[in-house]
């Protein structure tokens, strides 16, 4: 390498010392600052320097000399490397692709994994339902073998009820038009009569078993009612059968019930204690009574215009207790009124029907007239028997209370939700104030026509026929029977009585003594009344 090629030109150099205005790139240099500092000879330091350089270079073309076979080496080195790369590029490149044919097989296989899965999952799905298809429309040999050979017990419920839901079964498929049922069928056929006809021998024998003597009945109907599915059953799949079951039981019931009934009423009746007569009127002369009946009847009379001691009215806080046991009162020689009978009549009636009631609503459900078929022959026994009696009675007070309970018995049956037997309390109902309107009518009329010369003689004192009318009133307003028709009657009555109070008074001569027999008759109207508590809203001026 030459010098001009390393160092400038000794002109340009000087120029460059000289013009230190212009800027030079060693200006801040700090070596070079140092040597012109120090005063050194730039050319002489230059020539240094470029000796040095050439030595550097020399040296370094020995040591690459000397290393010329190692970087012969490396070079090789090199050259292998590139080829393994190149080998291992080439590699990769044929796994690439390969990972690319295999990710096409992997979806290819996971879309025949899924359409595998459904056509497995469906026909799983088809499996089942045809399982349970055969399994709900085959008859297998036990549910045969119990239906068509066992006995009837709780047993053969069990395989009844399989039945019934073969049976169902096979009728919603054969409205779907499935054809396979039509294999089944006249098997289940034959299984439904079987089973029907033992089923009806089965309940007519126990319904037959109610007429033997000692049997309780109402243990019967809590045993039947562990079977009550065989008469749905029936309902459902023989209804000839459970008509002709249904008829027997009614037919069966009905005469136990009837003659349950007429036993009962006969043996109260033999304990009615009569009360009254139809001479037993307000204005009846007192002297006409005491020729012909004793003390002891003429205290029974005194009761048919008074409550009496105790008060007959103690029956109504004994509505849903009172009972009588006719054979123990006829042995003890008890007697009793007949609203007292009439009440213990009607409580057995009601707690029979109720009972009976709640068994045919668990047995035979949708049978509202089975009920009232059963008791329509005791029902008529006793309106019967009433209208016998009221036709010969003359107490208006018994009368009375016996319209309070009737109308209790029919709320008790209103809050049971029994409404069959509306119309026998209503005709109840009709010949208790029928016979009530024409009693009160009796008491009017003789008080309307009473003559003051036959009652006797009259002075100041109250006089025994205010008396009667006194407790007569006063047991009817006790008895707190809100009804327009008996405060109308009752009107009535007063009206008369204040009139013939005016004509018993004019059998007084002074008219003193007749104001003072008025006001004695009065107070003593008013005497009996305030004993008599609580009124009833609408009562007597």
């Amino acid at each position: 390498m030459s010098r001009h090629n390393l160092l400038p030109n000794e002109a340009t150099l000087e120029e460059d010392l000289i013009d230190f205005d212009e800027e030079d790139p060693f200006e801040n240099d700090e070596r070079v600052r140092s040597i012109v500092m120090r005063g050194v000879d730039l050319k002489e330091y230059s020539t240094q320097i470029e000796a040095q350089l050439k030595q550097v270079e020399q040296e370094s073309i020995n040591d690459y000399t000397r290393e010329s076979s190692n970087l012969v080496f490396l070079h090789q080195q090199i050259e292998s490397c590139d080829s393994i790369l190149e080998t291992m590029q080439n590699l990769l490149t044929g796994f690439q692709s390969d990972l690319g044919n295999i990710s096409e097989e992997i979806k290819y296989l996971q879309d025949q994994s899924t359409s595998l899965s459904i056509k497995i999952r469906n026909r799983q799905m088809v499996g089942n339902k045809l399982s349970t298809f055969i399994d709900r429309i085959i008859l297998p040999p036990p549910l045969i073998r119990h239906i068509c050979e066992n006995e009837v017990n709780e047993s053969f419920l069990e395989y009844l009820l399989a039945l019934t839901k073969k049976m169902e079964f096979s009728s919603e498929q054969r409205s779907k038009q499935v054809l396979s049922v039509l294999d089944v069928e006249p098997d289940l056929e034959r299984l439904r009569v079987k089973a029907s006809s033992k089923i009806r021998e089965f309940l007519l024998q126990k319904i037959y078993g109610f007429a033997r003597p000692n049997i309780d009945i109402h243990h019967i109907q809590q045993g039947l009612l562990k079977f009550k599915y065989f008469y749905s059953f029936l309902s459902q799949y023989s209804i000839d059968v459970a008509v002709e079951v249904r008829s027997s039981y009614q037919e069966i019931q009905s005469k136990l019930s009837f003659g349950s009934f007429r036993n009962f009423l006969l043996g109260l009746l033999k304990l009615l204690l009569e009360i009254g007569s139809k001479i037993d009127l307000l204005a009846a002369p007192e002297s006409s009574l005491k020729g012909f009946f004793t003390d002891r009847y003429s205290r029974q009379r005194v009761n048919v215009f008074s409550l009496g001691e105790p008060s007959r009215a103690s029956i109504f806080s004994e509505l849903d207790t009172f009972t009588i046991n006719p054979l123990e009162a006829l042995q003890k020689n008890q007697r009793y009124s007949f609203e007292c009978l009439f009440l213990a009549y009607h409580r057995y009636l009601l707690d029979t029907i109720s009972s009976e009631h709640v068994f045919q609503n668990d047995f035979f459900p949708s049978s509202a007239e089975l009920l009232p078929a059963i008791f329509f022959k005791s029902n008529a026994l006793f309106l019967e028997s009433l209208q016998s009696f009221l036709s010969n009675c003359y107490d208006a007070i018994g009368i009375v209370i016996m319209i309070r309970i009737n109308d209790n018995n029919q709320k008790l049956m209103t809050r049971r939700s029994i409404s069959h037997f509306l119309r026998y309390f209503e005709s109840i109902s009709t010949q208790l104030w029928s016979r009530l309107n024409l009693i009160l009518n009796c008491h009017i009329e003789s008080v309307r026509s009473a003559n003051p010369k036959v009652l006797g003689s009259v002075d100041i004192r109250p006089h025994y026929v205010t008396r009667r009318y006194a407790e007569f009133i006063a047991s009817l307003l006790a008895l707190h029977v809100e009804d327009a028709r008996l405060h109308t009657m009752m009107s009535t009555l007063l009206q008369h009585f204040e009139l013939l109070l005016r004509r018993l008074s004019i059998e007084l001569q002074d008219v003193k003594d007749r104001i003072i027999f008025l006001i004695n008759n009065y107070d003593q109207i008013i005497s009996v009344l305030n004993v008599i508590k609580n009124f009833p809203s609408t009562t007597i001026n």
